[in-house]
């Protein structure tokens, strides 16, 4: 597990919280304390069809289960818009495999689902696992996917209350995952997947805004696309276009450039829990995880990612002091930090460069003499900076950002953000990463690489 951090409201300070662990953890080879001599039936291949119902149809919920024991009986429970759970009865139709229906229902209808079942010495299981808790869902048809179109459907459905409490002004900066479903391309569902709001308090303070954006995580035995355990929708371009995607087409400009570590990602047409919130987004893949950073280098994931960003600080409650804080109106208090030297603690370093992995080795080594090399000036921090960062790779990358006229990035916004470095495990050289660059053809072209006031002008 990572280490444990501490963070203060709007990330004002950051410092390591190391925490006592026990000499022994854990019972190898002894009964522990979640031991049962029977668990009731398991289950896979859970499937219901049609995927997107129509109000006149019917739906099939298809499950394999098996037990030891033998199975006894299987159930279908079902809820509609919230209402109580109602319960089928299964049919084995051969090969392990059982089949209930739920009955039509109205359309735009979300319907909940789990099954249950029970083996012959009696012991009952659920799946999804926490039964009427989980959220196995479909949505009856509402005719909102675009179809005639190349563009990807992505849809995630919640139940009512859930998407109310997610997007609770009080609420939408939490981290926490959600139960929902999601159905990619109206055909293929992921049931009982996490999912949150996502972006800082500028994307999801003014909820009712166009940038609030979204991430998911699925289950680690069924990948998105096989190999994606979170993807992130995001809503919020701000290039030539308002509310655009454009920021996709730098994507592409980086990658055909060479050298400038940039991901793949895709477009989709992104069916929010709430209506209000369709539109076309990008469909976040890898980003720069784990996934990406082992197809990009040898070891890649071996190498850490920090973010370097500014601290986002709510003004308002919604009850004075001791309230609940509200995401916006919010401000960045300074001192906003350029890539300078901070001393040789890490701890000075942590609430200005966010570690994104390996959190567990909390390694600032190189950021901090990244740092220090910074203030050097003239043929000494020219020699000292080729030990340090990989040169080549942050010109073309800073090139990128002054020929597309990125606005909210460093060097071109008031506060230093907008940046990932990446420390190579290869050379132990720190990358610069581009990232969330969405404010793309905003500068005029005979703009200066280092624009504004309080800039980053050491790069």
């Amino acid at each position: 597990r990572d280490q444990p951090r501490s963070r203060g409201l709007g990330d004002v300070y950051k410092r390591q919280t190391l925490l006592a662990v026990p000499d022994a953890t854990g019972t190898p080879g002894a009964v522990n304390s979640v031991f049962a001599g029977n668990i009731g039936p398991t289950y896979r291949d859970m499937v219901h069809n049609p995927v997107v119902p129509s109000a006149m149809e019917s739906v099939t919920v298809s499950i394999l289960a098996e037990d030891y024991q033998d199975v006894a009986s299987m159930k279908l429970k079902y809820a509609v818009a919230g209402g109580a759970f109602q319960s089928v009865n299964m049919n084995d139709v051969g090969g392990g495999r059982y089949e209930g229906n739920i009955p039509a229902q109205s359309t735009s209808a979300i319907v909940q689902f789990y099954v249950e079942g029970v083996d012959s010495q009696g012991a009952v299981s659920t799946f999804p696992a926490a039964g009427a808790e989980s959220r196995a869902l479909y949505k009856v048809q509402d005719n909102q996917a675009r179809t005639g179109s190349q563009i990807h459907n992505f849809r995630i459905i919640m139940t009512s209350d859930d998407a109310e409490m997610m997007f609770d002004p009080t609420k939408i900066m939490s981290n926490g995952r959600i139960g929902s479903t999601v159905i990619y391309n109206e055909s293929e569902v992921f049931y009982d997947v996490g999912t949150r709001a996502a972006g800082s308090n500028a994307a999801r303070g003014e909820i009712n805004a166009a940038r609030i954006n979204f991430n998911v995580r699925f289950d680690s035995m069924r990948l998105f696309r096989g190999v994606h355990r979170t993807v992130a929708i995001d809503r919020s371009g701000h290039g030539m276009v308002r509310d655009s995607q454009d920021e996709i087409l730098m994507k592409h400009i980086g990658n055909r450039a060479g050298n400038i570590p940039y991901q793949y990602d895709d477009l989709t047409y992104f069916i929010a829990p709430q209506s209000r919130f369709n539109r076309p987004a990008q469909l976040l893949l890898a980003r720069q995880s784990d996934v990406f950073l082992d197809s990009q280098f040898d070891n890649g994931s071996e190498g850490t990612v920090f973010k370097f960003d500014i601290p986002y600080v709510p003004t308002n409650t919604d009850g004075g002091s001791e309230g609940s804080k509200l995401p916006s109106p919010y401000s960045h208090p300074g001192p906003h930090m350029d890539l300078q030297d901070l001393g040789d603690d890490k701890e000075f370093y942590r609430a200005h460069y966010y570690i994104r992995n390996n959190r567990r080795q909390d390694d600032y080594t190189q950021i901090i003499k990244m740092a220090k090399t910074f203030e050097l000036t003239g043929t000494a921090l020219e020699v000292a900076a080729y030990n340090v960062i990989d040169v080549d790779q942050w010109t073309r990358t800073f090139a990128l950002l002054s020929l597309i006229g990125w606005l909210d990035a460093i060097t071109q916004h008031p506060s230093n953000h907008n940046i990932k470095f990446y420390v190579r495990p290869s050379d132990h050289k720190v990358l610069a990463l581009p990232w969330d660059w969405d404010y793309a053809y905003r500068q005029p072209t005979s703009s200066p690489l280092i624009g504004g006031s309080g800039n980053s002008s050491r790069t």
